[in-house]
C-alpha cells in the first residue's frame, strides 16, 4: 500500500477504519478544543456522555477515552467504580463485518457521522432551493415595480412632478373658465 493511513500514532490497513478513525480524530480535536479536559470533573463528565452515546468505536477514541477516564480518576478524584467501562463492540472488526453486508443492510447500519453527514448535505439542498426561489421572488418583485406606474425607486419623484402638471392643469382650467365668463359678460354688456 503506498498510501499510509496513519491517524495520531495508529496505521490502518482498512479505509473504512481509517476514515472512521479520522472523523473520531476531529471530534477529539473540537473536545479538547471546546472543554477544558485537565480539570478532572469536565473530563468525567465528557467521559460518560462519551461512552453513553458511544460516539467512539476505534483504536484512537478509545485511547482518548481511556485518557479522560485517567484525568477523571487522577485529577477528579473520581472511583473508578462510579465511571462506566469503554464499551468495545467488535473493535475494528466491526466495519469489515459492515463491508460483507448488501449495500441496504450497510446504508441502514452505517455510522453515525455518515448519518449526520447526509442529513446535513439534505439540508443543505434544501436551504440552496429555497436562496434560489427567494432569489427568483426578489427578481420578480423588483422587475413588476420598475414595470408599474409608481416605483419605489422613482415613487417620490414622479409624485411630486404628476402633483405639480395636475396643480397647473387645474390653473389652467380656472383661467379658461374665466376668460369664457368674461366673454359671456362682456356679450352681455354688449346685447
Amino acid at each position: 500500500m503506498s498510501d499510509k493511513q496513519i491517524v495520531t500514532h495508529y496505521q490502518f490497513d482498512n479505509k473504512d477504519v481509517y476514515d472512521q478513525a479520522v472523523m473520531e480524530q476531529k471530534v477529539i480535536q473540537a473536545m479538547r478544543n471546546k472543554f477544558n479536559l485537565m480539570d478532572g470533573k469536565v473530563a468525567g463528565k465528557v467521559y460518560v456522555k462519551a461512552v453513553e452515546e458511544h460516539v467512539f468505536t476505534t483504536v484512537v477514541g478509545y485511547a482518548f477515552l481511556n485518557e479522560l477516564r485517567n484525568t477523571a480518576v487522577i485529577r477528579g478524584k473520581i472511583p473508578p467504580e462510579r465511571l462506566p467501562v469503554i464499551p468495545v463492540k467488535g473493535g475494528q472488526s466491526e466495519v469489515v463485518v459492515q463491508e460483507s453486508r448488501p449495500s441496504g443492510a450497510r446504508a441502514s447500519d452505517g455510522s453515525r457521522f455518515k448519518r449526520m453527514y447526509e442529513g446535513q448535505r439534505l439540508i443543505n439542498k434544501r436551504l440552496k432551493v429555497i436562496v434560489f426561489a427567494l432569489v427568483v421572488i426578489v427578481a420578480a418583485i423588483v422587475v413588476i415595480d420598475l414595470k408599474s406606474e409608481y416605483s419605489i425607486f422613482t415613487y417620490f419623484t414622479d409624485y411630486q412632478a404628476k402633483m405639480e402638471e395636475e396643480l397647473i392643469n387645474k390653473y389652467e382650467h380656472w383661467e379658461m373658465e374665466l376668460k369664457e365668463r368674461e366673454a359671456a359678460l362682456g356679450q352681455q354688456d354688449a346685447d
